[in-house]
């Protein structure tokens, strides 16, 4: 847990995926006080983050030029035409079948059941697909309503993201459905909870279970940048632990900030949370996929040792008068 020590930046809203604490989408724990590097100068610094699930925008988005804006981020019908065509394209054999793109509504194709969790703008329930009973889904409903234009946005390049993934660490999207109040994704449910909370509870990881743990974040890295998709925002509170009695099998999970990236440094958006992200990102140069490298390397640390790094965030910060970021 990140304690500051100047202006301040509005938390994330998160919710629980699951009856205990093992989210399925996204870290989802209203408790967790995680916050996006602010892109903007510190005047608008209070303005703040929204966090809607397990995506995220800053509300100033639209105030300068960024790499989003300039791919189109912020055209809801650009991204929904995206989503379209991917999901077009996406191998549905693992997809419970009829799907959404039977046509068919959300209500007649799923039976939801319990509440895991719920944040500002959405709700995680247990869901069960109509020919499938004996399989459990995470489904986050998101209310539309409460989104503007460029939170809609950025949740359908989410999506869009997400559907083209296909590994065994990487969280899976069955499904996506929405309708004119409501946006659906059906995702994988998780049993084991956060690898944050499995930190705290064990202290520290031994030099196997952390090697072992790092081998499976660095394949699952290795496959988002080799489909040219930088994380951005890897930190132990987004790699979701598969079973409760397993420490070391893993899955990342919130792509909220992740973007795709063809070229070499043609990412320009500071985003992150503090003490995990780059310090080409805080420093505001370009970068690309390998900035989430040095996301890795801090958890392996943080595996190792227990603690996270007494992180003095860069010269960057200290030239705009904001203070650090400690634990």
């Amino acid at each position: 847990m990140f304690k500051k020590l100047g202006a301040g930046i509005r938390k994330k809203h998160t919710a629980s995926t699951s009856s205990g604490s093992n989210p399925s989408s996204s870290n989802h724990k209203s408790s967790n006080n995680h916050h996006k590097i602010p892109s903007q100068d510190p005047p608008i610094l209070d303005e703040g983050v929204r966090k809607i699930g397990s995506f995220g925008l800053s509300k100033n988005t639209a105030a300068k030029p960024n790499d989003e804006l300039l791919e189109g981020f912020g055209n809801p019908q650009r991204s929904e035409q995206s989503l379209r065509r991917i999901a077009a394209a996406t191998d549905v054999s693992d997809t419970p079948q009829p799907s959404s793109m039977s046509g068919k509504p959300f209500e007649q194709l799923y039976k939801l059941g319990e509440v895991l969790g719920s944040g500002a703008f959405s709700t995680v329930r247990a869901g069960k697909h109509i020919n499938h009973p004996a399989k459990t889904f995470a489904v986050k409903c998101v209310n539309r309503s409460k989104l503007t234009e460029e939170d809609a946005a950025a949740l359908l390049d989410e999506v869009s993201i997400l559907k083209e993934l296909r590994h065994r660490h990487i969280i899976r999207l069955y499904d996506f459905f929405e309708d004119g109040k409501t946006y659906y994704l059906v995702m994988e449910q998780m049993n084991g909870g956060e690898l944050f909370d499995r930190i705290v509870a064990k202290a520290y990881y031994n030099e196997k279970e952390a090697r072992d743990t790092c081998k499976i974040l660095l394949e699952a890295v290795e496959y988002c940048h080799a489909n040219n998709v930088a994380h951005r925002d890897l930190k132990p509170e987004n790699l979701l632990l598969v079973h409760q009695d397993k420490d070391s099998e893993v899955k990342i999970a919130d792509f909220g900030f992740a973007k795709r990236c063809h070229k070499p440094q043609s990412l320009t958006t500071q985003c992150g949370t503090p003490g995990y992200v780059a310090p080409e990102i805080l420093e505001g140069t370009p970068y690309d996929t390998k900035a989430d490298m040095w996301s890795v390397g801090v958890i392996l640390y943080i595996l190792l040792g227990g603690r996270c790094l007494q992180l003095h965030v860069h010269s960057w910060l200290r030239t705009k008068q904001w203070h650090c970021y400690r634990l």
